[in-house]
């Protein structure tokens, strides 16, 4: 299991800020972790990837877009308590 952050996030697609970057087209499994809802699943692909200079890892460490494929119903809801619905 890798660990990353969840940003820019909408019923469509998220990016992952990670230093671990998997291959476009890859499927994966992403769990959030949110402090009101408790652990989030989305089945996603990955379509793009953003690798960065190990010297300016530690302020912008790179990441992944995923395209949500299926997530679950807590998902939804995390996306309407933050007005992103």
């Amino acid at each position: 299991m890798r660990s990353g952050f969840v940003q820019d996030v909408s019923a469509r697609g998220l990016f992952v800020l990670t230093t671990v970057v998997p291959e476009e087209g890859v499927e994966l499994r992403i769990r959030i972790d949110d402090a009101e809802l408790g652990w989030v699943s989305v089945i996603g692909k990955v379509t793009r990837k953003r690798r960065t200079h190990r010297s300016v890892s530690a302020v912008d460490p790179g990441g992944f877009g995923v395209e949500v494929l299926s997530a679950d119903e807590a998902f939804f809801r995390l996306l309407l308590n933050r007005g992103l619905g």
